[in-house]
């Protein structure tokens, strides 16, 4: 059947097609029904006997209140509702069906499995196409190099090298950014740019 925690989070709001047959019905199955079956019934919806009673009194009852009464009763819960004419009993698949109808379609435990299944492969798509944004490291820059002689040639410092070293992959997202934009400027920064380009398609 539905979980508590899940009735607990339906809304409060008159899902009734039939304010008489509501009044009516509410009245009767729950004037009829035991202490015990009235208290697991307040349980289930955290409400308090006020709000069953405004249900029976101005025929409005919510998704959280049907469904509760349904569940615990027995009882179709469009019949709550004034959508059928036949009491009829209770089932999983029917209240699935009447909290679908009013919109709770997203509650349902295997529609938030899905949900958590789409983020975690969204997630895990996000973490393999990183590694296509990130500038290659060391070992195939040094391959690189091997193919342009006039860069290889490039004195670097010991304090360059750390500094690079130490760079994460943001701020190397970051410094190549840098020289894209510089680019613009033309020179030696227009070189560089289309230099850089045609390394990272190598």
């Amino acid at each position: 059947m539905i979980a508590e925690s899940l009735i607990r989070q339906l809304k409060q709001v008159n899902v009734s097609t039939d304010t008489e047959k509501t009044k009516l019905r509410t009245n009767i199955v729950w004037k009829s029904a035991s202490k015990d079956a009235q208290q697991a019934i307040l349980q289930l919806t955290g409400l308090k006997r006020t709000s069953v009673q405004r249900a029976y009194k101005t025929g409005s009852i919510s998704a959280k209140l049907g469904v509760a009464i349904a569940q615990t009763l027995d009882i179709d819960p469009y019949y709550l509702t004034g959508e059928v004419d036949e009491q009829g009993g209770c089932s999983e698949e029917l209240l699935r069906s009447f909290l679908i109808a009013h919109g709770y379609q997203k509650l349902l435990p295997e529609q938030a499995a899905k949900k958590r299944r789409r983020r975690a492969r969204a997630n895990q798509e996000t973490v393999e196409q990183a590694p296509l944004t990130a500038v290659p490291d060391a070992a195939p820059v040094a391959e690189a190099d091997t193919d342009a002689p006039e860069t290889e040639a490039m004195p670097i410092s010991e304090e360059t090298r750390a500094f690079l070293s130490a760079m994460t992959e943001e701020q190397v997202i970051l410094l190549v950014k840098a020289v894209l934009l510089r680019a613009n400027a033309g020179g030696e920064y227009a070189e560089a740019a289309e230099t850089l380009k045609l390394f990272l398609l190598s």
